[in-house]
């Protein structure tokens, strides 16, 4: 009679990885307008530039 071989499960647990004392997530606390905003404006900007630039 054939016999099958099942694989034992393993059972060792993964290990954290996790730094000591960064259980809490880092947040900003800045109010106002992101960095997005002002790439934005700064683009917005030199585009004008730009467009000034050629029609002369």
């Amino acid at each position: 009679e054939p016999t099958t071989d099942e694989p034992e499960p393993t059972t060792d647990e993964p290990e954290p990885t996790t730094a000591a004392g960064t259980d809490e997530p880092a947040t900003t606390t800045e109010t106002g307008p992101g960095f997005t905003a002002v790439l934005a404006l700064v683009a917005l900007v030199a585009a004008a530039l730009l467009a000034v630039r050629r029609r002369d």
